[in-house]
This record gives structure tokens, C-alpha cells and sequence, in this order.
């Protein structure tokens, strides 16, 4: 038991809350800095693009195909409408607020017709792209569902200057991790815009700071002239100067505003302009500014646990010892999964004390139900081997499996002791009664094992998409019931023996 539990440090059997499903599209999600045109932003798509097929068309070419067995559709979408599909393109307006994201997707035949893992894509995928050059961050992803990043802190700092600061800093030494990429944060630098600050003039001629941003976004931006009903939709119509009186710096200095008394005025003579940054989003929790961080990792490097290890007690405590005030917590699927196993835990607890009650009375005894029961942990040496085996990682959908495989166990391992129980009213001695609850109990406890792994065996070699969600659920309780039913055959009976001789001593029993 010792040895199985230390292949999940030694990271032999890799662990994972959300279990790691194989889909059928990669997919490539990009973000470049704020204010990038939707069409900066599609060129770099196109060029990703590229990049997926010459690593998939490399890839089918070592197994002797042509890139269409593989991939049967390609979509590369910008900002909300754009798209690339069938070689027609279509790109957004530079208005567009998320003009700077894009996603690339490639469609891959079903699983049973490729021998390829759409995760091996995305990790090639990967490795071709590098860095790309002004680019925010590019994710790539081959998993069918996902519960969040395996990676992931929400930092907070009374100082927004601070916190940038920190967030960029462990952001670096994060992406020095060995196993992690992907690395990302919700903090960006921001847009550039043009700020205006009424003039002493200004307000000497009746003009307010509310009356000035009305007529300067009326003119630049716009103002709604009417709605019109098309169908079944609403269309706003707005009304701005034409694009050649409202794209130079020049052009807004000139502007004519509206006076209140009457007249007009330059808007350079009664407003002051100069440059700054304007955030594009500000993300608070519990009035705190926050910041969050987050990544993927590869399991065959380190797990999600190591890494938010070394996030946690190794970057973010140090830079929270140097930055008085700085707090974090995790975030993504270690939340989930801290959540989800402390309710977990509580169940197992309820269900093992409702076991042994159920057992401590019609077998009325207080000890009996501990060896029915002891069979349980070992249980976990099949669930783990099972997942060594499959090459699957263990998740969520494990916990499951152990909790009906420990009802199996309990199962088995009650139709041998109540066999030596009734062999002992019998009138057999202790170690005849072992031997005989062993020998006797062997044929049914084997059937109802072999058959139970029998009955996963379908659901454990499948290779469909579908069946991958339930594969590490298969693992533990049908491989896991094979090897746990030779654990028991051999130590329920030593454990019946130890509490007949316990028992022999305090004189409830004859002598052997």
C-alpha cells in the first residue's frame, strides 16, 4: 500500500482534479494589446493558422497521410464576427471592442478514425509557435472539457501601482517554471488615449467638464440620431464627423465647441490635451483591485500541484515578504478542487460510519466490522495500479470509482467473515474456521469480481470521446477490483485470525 500511494508523489501516476479528455478540435486562443485593429490581429491569426498546418500535415505525413485524413474543417475567428472559413475573409471593424482576440480551430476526424491525440497537436502546436512577437499571450488546448487553469492565483494589494508591479515580477518567474506554459494574467498595460482637462478660458466662457466629453464624443465617436426596426432587431444609427475630420491630433484641437452663451471656440483654446493610459478593465473583489494569474502545466513535467506549490510557497511568498500587504489565493481548479474534495471527504466520512453501523448490528459485534471494513484502503493499491496500467491520470472521476469499489470490497469481505462466523458456531476451531471462511468464500468472491471487471472491460478499451470521461472511474473499480479481491483473499482472513487469537487470550475462545 506504502509503495502504490508513493507513485502519486514520485509522479509515476500523475494526478489531475479535472480528468484530461481527448476532443476533437485544437483550438488556439490569441490576445493581443489592447487597441490592436482587427486586422493586425487577423494577420497573426493567419500566421498561427499556417503554423497548425505544418505541424499537422508533418504529423499525418509520418504515418503516411494526407492532412484531410486528419483534419476535416479549419475556422479562425476575430474579435465577435470576423472568421476565416472556405478561404472567404471577413474581418471586423476597428471599432470592435475585442478586435485584439482571435481563436484558431481545427476540426479533427472522430477519434476512432486517427491514431493521433488532439493533445500531442496542441503540445507540437505549441513548441513550432514558440513566442510569437507582439502578442499578449496565444493558449493552445486539444481537451474536450476543461474546469479551469491548473494554474491560478488571484493577487490583491491596496496599491494598484504595487500590485502591477508584483503581478508582471511573478508572472516572469512563473514562466521559468519547468512544465509551465501558457502563462497569462488579466493585467494589461492599457490603451493609449487623449485625455482633455478644461482651460481657465474654458470655464471662463461657461463650459463644463460634462459639456466638453458630450460634444467631443458626439463628434469622434458618435451620437444616436434614431432607431430603425429591421426585422426583428433594432439598429441605432449614429451620426460623427466623416473619418477625414477626425483622425489626427490636429483635427480634434480644431474642433468647433458649442459655446453656451452662443459662438463656437477651437476645443485647443478652451481644453488643455495630453497623452495618457486608460485600463480596459479594472477587476475588484471585496473593494480590492485584483490581478490574476494563470497557466497550463504538462503532466509528463510536473503536475498542477507541484507547480501551485512553487507559485504559492516560493514566488508569492517571497514577493508577499518583500511587499507588505500583498494577498493571494488560488483560483481555477485547485478552488474547484479544494471545494469539491472537502465535500467529498465529508461524504466518505458519513458513508464509512453508516457501513460500520450497518454491519456492528446484525453481526453484533464492535470488532467484526473492522476487518470487513480494513480491505477498503487497500483498495486504492488496484485503483492506482489500474491507472499506472491505462497510462490515466488520477481525477475527480477516481474518487468516484473508490467509493463504489469500496462497497464491493465491503461486500466480498463480509460473505467470508460471516462464513467464519457460522463456522465458529459450528463449533469449529478459530484456524479451521479461517481456513474453511477462506476456501469456501474463494468461488463466489472471484465470480463477483471477474464479473464486475468483465462488465468495465467495454468501457475501459473504448476509444471514443465519450467514453474517455469515464475511463478513470472504469480503472478504479474494474481494475481496481481484480487486484484488491487477491489483497483481501489473503488479508481479511490474517486480520480474522489476529482478533480469534486476541479473543483466545482473553478466554472468549477455546484454545486452538
Amino acid at each position: 500500500l506504502v509503495l502504490s500511494v508513493s507513485l502519486l508523489p514520485a509522479g509515476i501516476v500523475q494526478t489531475t482534479f479535472a480528468d484530461i479528455v481527448q476532443g476533437d478540435f485544437v483550438t488556439a486562443t490569441l490576445e493581443m494589446p489592447d487597441g490592436t485593429t482587427a486586422e493586425q490581429t487577423l494577420e497573426v491569426a493567419l500566421e498561427l493558422e499556417a503554423i497548425g498546418e505544418a505541424v499537422i500535415g508533418r504529423m499525418a505525413a509520418d504515418q503516411g497521410l494526407a492532412m484531410h485524413d486528419l483534419v476535416s474543417g479549419v475556422l479562425v475567428t476575430v474579435g465577435l464576427g470576423a472568421r476565416v472559413e472556405g478561404g472567404a475573409v471577413t474581418a471586423s471593424h476597428s471599432s470592435n471592442p475585442a478586435a485584439n482576440i482571435a481563436a484558431v480551430q481545427f476540426k479533427m476526424v472522430s477519434a476512432e478514425d486517427r491514431d493521433i491525440a488532439t493533445t500531442e497537436v496542441a503540445q507540437q502546436w505549441r513548441e513550432q509557435a514558440g513566442i510569437l512577437p507582439n502578442v499578449r499571450s496565444v493558449s493552445i488546448s486539444g481537451e474536450a472539457l476543461t474546469f479551469g487553469n491548473p494554474v491560478e492565483a488571484v493577487l490583491s494589494h491596496p496599491d494598484s501601482a504595487v500590485l502591477n508591479d508584483v503581478a508582471s515580477e511573478a508572472l516572469q518567474r512563473l514562466r521559468a517554471v519547468g512544465g509551465v506554459f501558457d502563462v497569462r494574467s488579466d493585467h494589461a498595460p492599457g490603451v493609449r488615449e487623449i485625455q482633455l482637462a478644461l482651460s481657465p478660458e474654458g470655464r471662463a466662457l461657461g463650459l463644463t467638464e460634462a459639456s466638453l466629453a458630450r460634444q467631443a464624443q458626439a463628434a469622434f465617436f458618435g451620437a444616436e440620431a434614431q432607431r430603425v426596426q429591421r426585422g426583428g432587431e433594432e439598429v441605432r444609427v449614429y451620426a460623427r464627423l466623416p473619418a477625414g475630420e477626425r483622425d489626427s491630433i490636429t483635427d480634434l484641437e480644431r474642433y468647433l465647441v458649442q459655446l453656451p452663451g452662443g459662438g463656437k471656440a477651437p476645443l485647443g483654446h478652451v481644453a488643455s490635451l495630453r497623452f495618457g493610459m486608460a485600463a480596459t478593465a479594472i477587476r475588484r473583489e471585496e473593494g480590492q483591485r485584483t490581478v490574476t494569474l494563470a497557466g497550463d502545466v504538462d503532466l509528463a513535467v510536473i503536475s498542477a500541484n507541484e507547480a501551485n506549490a512553487i507559485l504559492a510557497n516560493g514566488i508569492l511568498a517571497e514577493l508577499a515578504e518583500a511587499n507588505p500587504g500583498l494577498t493571494y489565493q488560488y483560483g481555477g481548479t485547485q478552488a474547484q478542487q479544494a471545494e469539491s474534495l472537502s465535500s467529498l471527504y465529508r461524504g466518505f466520512a458519513i458513508a464509512m460510519l453508516l457501513i460500520y453501523s450497518l454491519l456492528a448490528i446484525p453481526l453484533r459485534s464492535y470488532g467484526k466490522p473492522f476487518i470487513v471494513m480494513s480491505i477498503i484502503p487497500f483498495g486504492l493499491i488496484g485503483v492506482i495500479l489500474g491507472h499506472w496500467v491505462l497510462g490515466v491520470p488520477v481525477g475527480a472521476s477516481t474518487v468516484m470509482g473508490v467509493l463504489g469499489l469500496s462497497g464491493v470490497l465491503v461486500n466480498d469481505s463480509l460473505v467470508m467473515v460471516d462464513f467464519i462466523s457460522q463456522r465458529l458456531r459450528e463449533g469449529a476451531s478459530p484456524r479451521q474456521a479461517v481456513i474453511d471462511g477462506a476456501k469456501g468464500r474463494f468461488r463466489p468472491i472471484a465470480l463477483t469480481s471477474v464479473t464486475t471487471f468483465l462488465g468495465f472491460t467495454p468501457l475501459i478499451f473504448e476509444p471514443s470521446i465519450q467514453a474517455q470521461f469515464f475511463l478513470p472511474f472504469a480503472a478504479s473499480l474494474g481494475i481496481g477490483i481484480l487486484v484488491a479481491t487477491v489483497i483481501l483473499m489473503l488479508l481479511v482472513p490474517a486480520i480474522a485470525m489476529f482478533q480469534l487469537q486476541f479473543l483466545r487470550f482473553r478466554k472468549h475462545y477455546p484454545a486452538a
